[in-house]
């Protein structure tokens, strides 16, 4: 196998070592368009795909206690019914994605108020061309790497009601974020350490419930940077299903996986309802090869950050080890293409 370019590699290296400034601009970001766009303190709809529709599942943890928006995440061009929302934010990071368009236009249709997030194309287009209030997004990445802006700006914007934190509260975060982010960058940093643990084996993810989003970002990094298939168990829920199968398995199919147990620093070495230890109990028993990751964090928000900058880099440094190209997603492009000459 030919090594993949490692310019690409070093790219995305380094886009993931921006999270925490990219969360500080698109805050800012979003907090300015919110200054005279619609107001959000009931509901809200994230619409898009991939990564651009990742940050309205990780929204919630950053809207704080006590009376907060509903925020329903649609992935497609179908729109849920029943009365409208507050918001509908339209999220493409390139603003190309033919479902988010569609959607775009069905929202319209409805005249819900929108909000458009993305650094341009056709979506951007139309948002300008329709007076709709449009975060416009820096170009020129890959869309998995626009996490932070995207994020950052759905929080600025939803933040201004409903206590997403004020700016200084939202830059306080990130600064910790950025403290933390040289040890987890680094060659023998640890999601480097976990890479090697792990080796070719497939990944699958252990999260309690409230850390259900953040398992689903790590499981779509590992499948586009590392080109391997990830899986996500969320406790309790795996405890009454998939507990049976991996009791089951086969050890020659079991050694073949590692399970991730993600956890705050609170919970390592503690359990809720005994659920993490007995499951990691089942599955080494089986032969899968089980490691903890621990999460710091003051509170959920803090500990969905460290979890997606430790992801990021994790996901980067299993492409490293597998020599693969993390760049590389010809077989979306394609699927694009095949949309394209369906229209």
């Amino acid at each position: 196998m030919d090594d993949p370019p490692q310019d690409h590699l070093e790219r995305l290296l380094e886009l993931a070592r921006r999270l925490p400034a990219d969360l500080k601009d698109g805050y800012r970001w979003g907090g300015s368009a919110a200054v005279d766009g619609p107001r959000v303190r009931r509901s809200a709809v994230v619409v898009g795909l991939g990564g651009s529709a990742i940050a309205g599942d990780l929204l919630p943890a950053f809207l704080g206690r006590g009376p907060v928006p509903t925020v329903r995440t649609v992935r497609g061009r179908s729109l849920p019914g029943g009365d409208a929302p507050e918001v509908a934010f339209l999220s493409s990071y390139s603003g190309d994605t033919r479902e988010t368009i569609e959607a775009y236009a069905a929202a319209r249709r409805r005249h819900w108020p929108c909000v458009v997030l993305s650094s341009g194309g056709r979506l951007g287009a139309r948002a300008e061309r329709d007076g709709v209030p449009w975060v416009r997004l820096p170009p020129g990445r890959p869309p998995r790497s626009a996490l932070g802006w995207l994020l950052g700006a759905l929080a600025g914007y939803v933040g201004i009601d409903c206590g997403a934190g004020a700016p200084a509260s939202w830059e306080a975060r990130c600064d910790r974020l950025g403290r933390r982010e040289p040890e987890l960058s680094r060659s023998l940093g640890g999601p480097a350490r976990l890479a090697r643990r792990v080796g070719d084996r497939q990944v699958v993810v252990v999260v309690p419930e409230e850390l259900q989003a953040l398992g689903a970002r790590w499981a779509s990094q590992i499948e586009e940077n590392a080109k391997r298939l990830a899986r996500v168990e969320v406790l309790p829920e795996a405890m009454h299903n998939a507990l049976v199968a991996w009791d089951a398995m086969p050890r020659s199919d079991a050694a073949r996986r590692a399970a991730l147990f993600l956890l705050p620093t609170g919970r390592v070495g503690s359990t809720v309802h005994g659920a993490e230890e007995h499951l990691a109990t089942v599955l080494r028993r089986r032969g899968v090869v089980v490691s903890r990751v621990a999460l710091d964090g003051s509170d959920r928000a803090d500990t969905v950050l460290a979890g997606l900058a430790f992801g990021d880099q994790f996901s980067l440094r299993l492409a490293e080890r597998a020599r693969v190209d993390p760049l590389e997603v010809r077989a979306i492009d394609r699927w694009k293409r095949r949309l394209a000459r369906a229209r």
